[in-house]
């Protein structure tokens, strides 16, 4: 747990409340007492307590009606009748409404006592953990709803867990109807070299790594296509188990360029090329790095894709401006 299991102990005979201090002390618990349950609700407004333990039989405010406030200020905090009387049922109905977690009888048996305290301690933490993994799954969902790229995931079995917004638009499917449905069902891509229709799901969990989608055609819900480039990898526990598979399509790309458009652009004439700031065709830049993306949705440095894409080379010097700011000290006067 991230802290102690605070423990609130309630009861007008003060050789209870030694009993149950002493009893508790040798365990990572931290133990408040107090003799009256008027005391014990000032308590609870300032403590964060886990655990009411109350006696039945006191004077003003009696056990159950001190654990019915409890619990209507705090329903989370899990609550505990002591008595010396058959009590039982007298607090029936209390225990019936859920007010009360357990009765005990007096004398208590202090490992039954402790036993109990123990199991409501793993329920905490169980309850704890759910809540941050349920949290963490929320703050995952709001992450992958909130990028620029199409994205779907699965479980182990390839049931589709999830799909955003650039997903559906993508593939005309929306969350409610690939609910309960296969990846494979939803996503039909057929590689553009082969002219087959191929599915990753399988490959991804059986060989644990993940899988680039170079030039392929997705099939659209309604039959039509769209050329995507992207990666399917597999999505892993802290203990490296495979849980299922995220699908990440990085852009909805426009037709490629066949092998002979792409041979007529590279030995395209300087004329011709310089007709391209002439809005001919639009090259697609990162306004950060100024990378330029190709016609198969990976990004390259500048230089590289002009090379490639026209068959120049660089030579690599220094324009007079950038020597004085690197090298100052040739400039000295």
């Amino acid at each position: 747990m991230d802290e102690n299991l605070k423990i609130l102990c309630v009861d007008d005979d003060p050789s209870v409340l030694k009993a149950l201090a002493r009893l508790f002390a040798g365990y990572d618990y931290t133990v408040f007492t107090a003799s009256s349950g008027l005391e014990g609700l000032k308590i609870l407004e300032r403590e964060n307590v886990n655990i009411v333990i109350s006696d039945y039989r006191m004077p003003g405010m009696n056990g159950v009606e001190l654990i019915k406030e409890v619990y209507e200020r705090r329903p989370n905090i899990y609550r505990i009748i002591l008595s010396a009387y058959d009590d039982k049922k007298i607090v029936i109905p209390a225990i019936n409404k859920g007010n009360i977690y357990k009765f005990i009888t007096k004398p208590w048996d202090n490992n039954e006592l402790i036993k109990i305290i123990s199991n409501i301690k793993t329920a905490i933490q169980k309850q704890k953990a759910e809540k941050r993994s349920i949290e963490r799954a929320e703050w995952f969902s709001t992450i992958l709803a909130s990028i620029g790229d199409a994205v779907i995931a699965t479980d182990i079995n390839g049931i589709v867990t999830f799909i955003n917004h650039i997903a559906q638009d993508l593939s005309g499917w929306n969350k409610e109807n690939v609910r309960g449905k296969l990846l494979t069902d939803i996503f039909k891509s057929i590689n553009n070299r082969s002219i087959k229709e191929e599915s990753f799901f399988s490959k991804v969990i059986n060989s644990g790594v993940s899988v680039a989608l170079d030039d392929y055609k997705l099939i659209k819900r309604d039959g039509s296509e769209a050329h995507i480039a992207g990666n399917i990898a597999p999505i892993r526990n802290a203990n490296s188990e495979i849980l299922g598979s995220a699908l990440v399509i990085s852009k909805k790309l426009e037709e490629p360029l066949s092998e002979k458009d792409r041979k007529k652009l590279i030995n395209m004439p300087a004329e011709t090329v310089g007709k391209l700031k002439n809005g001919k065709r639009l090259i697609p830049i990162c306004a950060a790095c100024k990378n330029i993306r190709d016609q198969k949705g990976y990004w390259n440095e500048l230089e590289q894709y002009i090379s490639d894409q026209f068959g120049v080379m660089f030579t690599h010097g220094m324009c007079p401006e950038c020597s004085k700011e690197y090298y100052p000290q040739l400039f000295k006067d």
